[in-house]
């Protein structure tokens, strides 16, 4: 099945991409087993090191779990770095701010558009306070220099662009952290599409060539199999704006969830819940780039370990 639905909203084209339409929402299943995230996701750390939460492009609640997720697992199963969504010309400015001895906002790089990344790095830095230069958390930008493309460079090559970056973060990744600690623990902060396992995204704009790269958390599949845990989290249908490119902007669950869970956090883990069906994700690109999801049709219970209901904001 194609796209069935475009619309624009805050300058931005949002796709929904059905999958499912008919049939009882998924949440209705997911409901019994939701869980408090954050202590859902650090057990699931204890047993699974590497943990891969995929935002969507706007709303802040689930930054706000981000940092609770955080500070749960340098202090209890333990982490080594942080990977967030930040171009590398970033990384000279974080690692000045982390390894300061007086913590110093103004050594700050910029937040990107729809994140809470300063809050991350303060919560880095004051971990690493607390945990002491043996056990201090480092931070990765993953994506490559000059990310985001800003408005004016062309639909066909802000998609290229936008194509390499999975495959740049886990090249980085496995040359810049692995290499020296093969057994490192990490949390990697993605957009939403990065951490979807068994799907593509096919992209293209402007007229150029079409790109359908593998997502961050297919590539990171192949490397660390059951070691790895991906949790989906939902948003609002909001378009993304900006110099985005394409990104996740929710699911049709999203409302489903609100009112099954009654506006409160829940994270449910889908691995084995073959009878959820399939649901309708939300693509939100910027004006000249059309995309969608291959296959078009995947059981939701194949896309993430767990999905996570970020609650009002």
């Amino acid at each position: 099945m194609g796209l069935v639905a475009i619309a624009v909203l805050l300058g931005a084209l949002v796709y929904v991409q059905r999958i499912e339409p008919e049939g009882e929402s998924p949440v209705a299943r997911l409901a019994p087993s939701g869980t408090d995230p954050v202590g859902g996701i650090r057990d699931a750390a204890h047993a699974r090191p590497v943990v891969l939460i995929g935002l969507p492009v706007a709303g802040r609640a689930g930054w706000r779990i981000v940092l609770d997720v955080l500070d749960s697992l340098a202090l209890g199963p333990g982490l080594d770095a942080v990977g967030v969504p930040a171009p590398a010309d970033d990384q000279p400015a974080i690692d000045r701010y982390l390894d300061a001895s007086v913590e110093d906002a103004r050594l700050l790089p910029p937040d990107r558009a729809g994140s809470d990344l300063r809050a991350v790095y303060r919560a880095v830095r004051s971990l690493n306070d607390e945990l002491g230069v043996d056990r201090a958390l480092r931070v990765v930008a993953l994506w490559p220099s000059g990310w985001p493309p800003d408005a004016a460079e062309s639909p066909a090559e802000a998609v290229r662009r936008w194509a390499v970056r999975p495959a740049h973060a886990s090249e980085l990744l496995s040359a810049g952290v692995l290499a020296r600690m093969p057994n490192a623990r990490l949390l990697l902060l993605v957009d939403g599409l990065d951490a979807l396992s068994g799907v593509r995204v096919r992209a293209a704009g402007g007229g150029g060539s079409a790109h359908t790269p593998a997502t961050l958390a297919g590539l990171l599949r192949d490397r660390f199999g059951r070691n790895l845990y991906t949790v989906l989290v939902d948003g609002a249908a909001v378009g993304a704006g900006g110099t985005h490119v394409v990104g996740f902007a929710g699911t049709s669950l999203f409302d489903d969830a609100r009112r099954l869970w009654s506006g409160s956090a829940r994270l449910a883990p889908l691995a084995g819940h073959s009878d959820l069906g399939r649901a309708d994700l939300r693509i939100s690109t910027r004006p000249g780039v059309n995309a969608e999801l291959q296959p078009a049709s995947i059981r939701f219970s194949e896309l993430a370990d767990a999905y996570l209901f970020p609650g009002p904001g």
